[in-house]
């Protein structure tokens, strides 16, 4: 509690609602002095304008979700809402001054979503997201040059000798090269454009071109097993017969045929083109990039896993197994030959504009998609299996299957599975099938409020899960103590809207921590909505007489809360929970009523009529029509209606603080300079300085002048 005299002496002039500070009571440090100007925020407002590039849907609604941290982390929601192509989700957040980027999700329809991660470079963030997501980085990262190396060559050298064991690193640039590699010999290649005239490897030899390295191959000989290993650029003028292990995650040219031998084995996670045929013959081959070649062969014996795209520009025939989980695509024709398996898995799709079907097509998960454009012809024996849609869109020409062979286990004839497109497969097929119980026009995976349309998005102040604190000093017009304990509340706002992005209802989680002052303090919020859209209020009121909405918690601080919550020598009381909401009629869109950027204020209620009180509001927030300006420029106020600057005192204190965290405040008797060590140098800088000075990082607090119930 304040200081008993003063208290009795503030009482006996009702016509204030404060007054001045007795000599027992510790001032605000005279170290202080912020610039002019400055509103002590620790927040700001950024709007955000987030349009979809991605048509696929019409105009079906997709939805922009965005959050304070990686989501796959545990970054937390903070705005979320309706964009479709051509209009954009636009938003209004109060961010930390602390926080840097965000991350922006956005879900389509089919529920495929695509993230990127922005930083916060202004107040206005305007981004376009397209349809299919950016590829990330490399997953695999090769060896450098600078360790690990017995000899670096960096001019041009037509006879390099690589001893069994050695290791040579080619670090020019712009240079020509041939070499002879032996057993256990290893070449690096890291130099830019590296012309290679004779590349000689021998058996268990290694070659690598590492990430920064570009290189042509005019002729490249191999004996034995080698390892090849390219995670740069890398062209060859020839074919390509490697007979051991190559791993790909950079962009490889192949100028004529590559053939993996029974002996080889191949690892793309990059690019591959091959103007000449690519011929298997090989187990456990795998395709996590994008591998184009004229013909595609899986010989007898041999197996591949395509996992993302394959692209064969005429024939591709198989005698082995493929399992493809995402797109192989064929300009001529497929050919499956008998006791070979065209597998199909979880949504994969094949086109081609032939096929003959001597084997099986098997669909292995959710409905896969074979589809032919040109002619069909399953022959004796052959079979279309399990959950796969075969689309001929001439109609099936010829079918010769036995009793044993056809369609069986759930295939059909068919071509309306919905295959969504992605990095890999950018047509997709079909349309998803939307569930929309409310019809309101969002997905119910998407949709908040399924049930409910005139519902659809929660938006979060701060973000989902935390909670921010408001604390005051109370002897407005004149400076208190500085230790804004005076009446201290944490909150949270939950901002609902529908698919149009119009705000629907507000709800405000509210709890009274401490009410170290002397006077009835009343807590309200004004919202930037006129009162007559309000409905439906819950436990709050909805004050007349005010050209704003304003929804007031409680009335007397005093009533609720026992014991101060602020001197350590008293009993604490369990902070008092308030749960407001209410809904709006025609409510604004999002982006004018903004998150959380609202309008709190306290009073003192025994001073106070139905019609005027003196109202204690944050830096630069006006009071609420029936706040009195009459001790406006009073005592120690530098308010001015007619300059629209409010509640900042002569020497640029404020009476308000929004802190953006569940904040400790200081104990009676101590001041913010006492418990916060930076807090001076963060006020002084103008925000600039230890932004996050309220933070329990060693050495920010002295906790002996914090409030410890």
């Amino acid at each position: 509690m304040k200081n008993k005299t003063l208290v009795a002496g503030c009482l006996l002039a009702m016509i204030f609602s404060s007054c001045i500070k007795d000599k027992n009571i510790p001032a605000e440090p005279d170290a202080l002095t912020p610039p002019s100007g400055f509103l002590w925020e620790m927040s700001r407002n950024v709007q955000l304008n987030i349009g979809i590039n991605d048509n696929r849907f019409g105009n079906a609604i997709h939805t922009i979700a965005v959050y304070g941290g990686n989501p796959l982390d545990g970054g937390k929601l903070i705005t979320k809402g309706a964009a479709s192509d051509g209009k954009p989700f636009i938003s209004t957040i109060y961010l930390t001054d602390t926080l840097q980027s965000l991350f922006i999700v956005k879900t389509a329809p089919d529920n495929s979503a695509m993230q990127k991660e922005f930083t916060i470079s202004s107040n206005i963030i305007t981004v376009t997201i397209g349809a299919v997501p950016v590829p990330s980085g490399k997953p695999m990262e090769g060896p450098d040059c600078n360790t690990g190396c017995s000899r670096t060559i960096t001019k041009s050298d037509n006879d390099i000798d690589v001893k069994n064991g050695e290791t040579v690193c080619i670090t020019g640039d712009d240079i020509t090269v041939s070499y002879t590699a032996n057993n256990k010999g290893t070449v690096r290649i890291c130099g830019k454009n590296v012309t290679v005239q004779n590349s000689n490897l021998n058996n268990k030899s290694t070659l690598i071109i590492a990430e920064t390295g570009s290189v042509n191959f005019q002729n490249l000989n191999i004996n034995g097993g080698i390892s090849f290993e390219n995670y740069g650029t890398c062209s060859i003028d020839g074919g390509f017969s490697p007979n051991g292990p190559v791993i790909n995650t950079g962009s490889l040219s192949i100028a004529s045929d590559f053939n993996i031998s029974n002996s080889g084995s191949l690892n793309n996670r990059g690019t591959i083109a091959v103007k000449g045929n690519t011929n298997v013959n090989s187990r456990g081959n795998l395709n996590k990039g994008k591998i184009s070649t004229e013909n595609f062969t899986v010989n007898s014996g041999a197996d591949f896993t395509n996992l993302c795209g394959l692209f064969v520009a005429n024939n591709y025939n198989s005698n082995g197994t493929m399992a493809n989980y995402q797109l192989i695509t064929v300009g001529a024709t497929t050919t499956i030959n008998s006791q070979s398996e065209l597998g199909l898995y979880n949504s994969a799709m094949i086109t081609t504009s032939d096929i003959v079907l001597n084997g099986s097509i098997k669909g292995y998960g959710t409905t896969s998609l074979a589809k032919v454009y040109n002619h069909t012809t399953i022959n004796s024996d052959a079979a279309i299996n399990g959950d796969v849609q075969f689309c001929d869109e001439n109609g099936i020409e010829e079918n010769y299957a036995g009793k044993y062979g056809g369609f069986v286990n759930g295939a059909v004839a068919a071509c309306d599975v919905y295959v969504p497109a992605g990095s890999c497969n950018d047509t997709g097929n079909g349309l998803p099938l939307v569930k929309d119980t409310d019809a309101d026009g969002v997905a119910d995976d998407m949709d908040d409020y399924p049930d409910d349309a005139m519902k659809a998005f929660n938006n979060y102040y701060p973000a989902d899960g935390s909670k921010v604190t408001i604390t005051f000093e109370d002897l407005w017009p004149y400076k208190g103590d500085f230790d804004f304990n005076d009446l201290v509340m944490d909150y949270r706002y939950n901002i609902i809207t529908n698919a149009g992005n119009s705000v629907a209802t507000v709800t405000g989680d509210f709890r009274l921590l401490a009410g170290g002052g002397a006077f009835n303090n009343g807590f309200g919020v004004e919202f930037p909505v006129a009162g007559s859209i309000v409905k439906n209020v819950r436990g709050g009121t909805l004050e007349a007489n005010q050209a704003k909405a304003v929804i007031i918690l409680f009335n007397d601080m005093h009533k609720h809360l026992q014991w101060s919550n602020t001197d350590e020598t008293k009993p604490s009381s369990t902070p008092v929970p308030f749960t407001v909401s209410f809904d709006l009629k025609n409510g604004p869109l999002l982006s004018s009523f903004g998150i959380g950027n609202y309008n709190p204020f306290t009073w003192n209620n025994a001073t106070a009529t139905a019609t005027s009180r003196n109202e204690i509001h944050l830096p630069g927030q006006a009071n609420t029509t029936i706040g009195s300006a009459g001790l406006f420029g009073s005592g120690d106020d530098n308010s001015s209606a007619s300059k629209n600057w409010f509640y900042v005192s002569k020497d640029g204190m404020p009476w308000a603080l929004t802190i953006p965290t569940t904040f400790k405040y200081p104990k009676e008797g101590a001041n913010m300079k006492d418990a916060y060590k930076y807090f001076i140098a963060w006020a002084n800088s103008g925000g600039a300085a230890y932004p996050n000075w309220y933070i329990d990082e060693p050495g920010y607090r002295t906790n002996s002048f914090i409030y410890k119930p």
